[in-house]
């Protein structure tokens, strides 16, 4: 910074006019640009993390919560965009989402482009990556839903730290058991409606309140329900960590406008990474490498640093597809399930099920979030605010005229079979630039179609469950913005953009594909460590967030025996 002791308060001539946000941010949270300068290696820091995003968090607040003098260093590629989560913020910023906010690593296939998948969705480059605009809906799978996972993975989930300090560190709430006035009577009507067993929709298998990943607050405090976001959390964990130096305990440090573009190797060991602020030295057995920066880019930066991970990473990629359909119940009417109990206020509730196709195991889940909003012009900005899932939340459009109504917004994601040859991660030799020198494709096979379809057709079957067979219903025509007593077509029906990607350096024998062994530990390196869902090896139908986290921990939890 420009400014100096010799000219505060404007005496005796005026100061510094032109401070600069990024610094005034970085010099009094992250690291300034002095302290890089002073950086000459790694090697001081036992665990140097590639990434701020949930994985992250889980995996420094986890390595802190058994050792506080662990020293920690995050490398983040881009800049400090927002202190929370966006649909915790006012209007303006949900503007946001999507955009130039959402970069894309990868040059896509042509295949993909022009399929009804139409692409992948991206990543966010800013502190707290995609935690910053994600839907936080945490389910958490059984044992069965870990399909074809390794015994080192199932032993992990099973211990009994794993689940429950996974939602800690999430702050994971049931909408069942939220203390907010929007969640409340209409919340128990639909868990009811949607007990399970289903006896007339045999292939669900769970239904559950949503499990939603929330902001930590005082337990005295207020304020309703918000979102949970890794960035509000570390810099809360940062602030811990500075004000206890004074007990021996080495702040974490932060430094952000670090692209990791190679993890330089000698051997099988990693002995230093290039990066966009110049190389950085990790000799010594001391300093660890976690990569925590998605399925993705973790799968880039293996496949341009370990010549022996081309051999199987990228090979299987895994996802979800997705489909959303809007439904309307009036309230008012003979019979109504969902006439008891209304409020005049705003009501929101959300449930989610898993699924399984009947044939071939796979897996698919329907995440049902219901509205009513008798005061739509009045709601809506707290709706906006509170609302499950952002990407299938009530539009205007929808709220006007619904006043007497109940709406059922169903989002329903299907899981990409691991068998699928068509999906992979490729090498892109002649891109100069590591971070973006791949290919990436996404076709869907027949047994990818043969789940899309049915998983509709279950969604179909849950919005009868909830209107009552003979009761009316209408569907919302997202074309013609009107309500309609028609269902709605594929083409209506189905979203482009792929989701949740994974599987891409899966965990397993390297005879069978798999890119990382049971310490997880990339093959070829003997101090890098990866976490995400790239791990997996089957993506299910759940959102991933709580079991990346939760193995993100047991990484943590080994490498302290270690």
């Amino acid at each position: 910074m420009a400014s100096t002791m010799a000219t505060r308060w404007g005496f005796p001539g005026p100061g510094f006019q032109e401070p600069r946000p990024e610094e005034i941010i970085s010099d009094s949270i992250f690291m300034s640009s002095q302290n890089w300068h002073e950086l000459e290696n790694f090697n001081d820091y036992d665990y140097v993390v590639v990434g701020t995003g949930c994985t992250a968090l889980a995996f420094v607040h986890e390595v802190l919560r058994n050792d506080p003098e662990k020293k920690v260093i995050c490398l983040e590629r881009g800049a400090f965009l927002l202190p929370t989560y966006f649909q915790n913020l006012s209007v303006p910023f949900r503007g946001l989402i999507g955009g130039d906010a959402e970069t894309y690593p990868w040059t896509l296939s042509e295949k993909t482009h022009q399929s009804q998948l139409g692409y992948c969705h991206g990543y966010y480059p800013f502190f707290g990556g995609r935690s910053l605009f994600w839907s936080g809906w945490c389910p958490q799978p059984q044992a069965q839903a870990l399909r074809d996972f390794p015994p080192a993975m199932h032993r992990a989930a099973a211990d009994p730290r794993f689940w429950s300090q996974a939602r800690e560190v999430l702050n994971v709430i049931s909408t069942a058991e939220m203390e907010d006035p929007a969640f409340g009577a209409l919340q128990a009507q639909l868990t009811n409606r949607l007990a399970h067993p289903l006896s007339d929709i045999p292939s669900l298998a769970t239904s559950e309140p949503a499990m939603l990943a929330g902001g930590h607050r005082h337990k005295k405090a207020k304020t309703g329900f918000s979102k949970f976001c890794a960035a509000e959390s570390l810099l809360s964990l940062v602030d811990q960590r500075h004000s206890a130096a004074h007990a021996n305990e080495a702040p974490l440090r932060i430094g952000l406008n670090c692209t990791v573009k190679k993890i330089v190797m000698d051997g099988e060991e990693a002995v230093g990474v290039e990066t966009s602020r110049g190389f950085f030295g990790l000799r010594g057995n001391r300093s660890k490498l976690v990569l925590c920066a998605g399925a993705v880019p973790n799968t880039t930066m293996l496949m341009n640093s370990i010549p022996r991970i081309r051999e199987t990473a990228g090979k299987r990629l895994t996802g979800h597809f997705l489909s959303h359909i809007s439904a309307r119940v009036p309230v008012h009417v003979d019979a109504s399930p969902w006439s008891q109990n209304r409020s005049n206020s705003l009501e929101i509730a959300a449930q989610c099920l898993l699924g399984y196709h009947p044939v071939t195991k796979r897996q698919y889940q329907i995440q049902v979030t219901a509205v009513h909003c008798p005061s739509p012009e009045k709601d809506l900005e707290e709706l906006a605010r509170k609302c499950p899932d952002y990407s299938a939340s009530a539009q205007v459009n929808q709220l006007r005229g619904s006043e007497n109504h109940v709406l059922f917004l169903c989002a329903a994601i299907g899981e990409f079979s691991e068998r699928n040859e068509q999906c992979w991660i490729r090498a892109e030799d002649g891109d100069l630039d590591q971070t973006t020198n791949i290919r990436l494709q996404y076709l869907c096979n027949d047994e990818d179609e043969e789940l899309w379809s049915f998983m509709e057709e279950a969604t179909f079957q849950v919005v009868e469950k909830l209107a009552g067979v003979e009761g009316p219903k209408e569907y919302w025509d997202k074309f013609s913005q009107t309500w309609s007593t028609q269902k709605p077509t594929k083409h209506h029906m189905r979203i482009k953009g792929v989701v949740h990607e994974a599987s891409s350096t899966f965990m397993g024998p390297e005879a069978e594909g798999g890119s990382v062994d049971d310490m997880y530990r990339p093959y070829g390196a003997k101090n890098v460590y990866v976490t995400g869902a790239g791990l997996f090896p089957t993506a299910g139908a759940w959102n991933p967030t709580l079991p990346m986290c939760g193995f993100a921990q047991d990484l943590a939890r080994q490498l302290q025996t270690t």
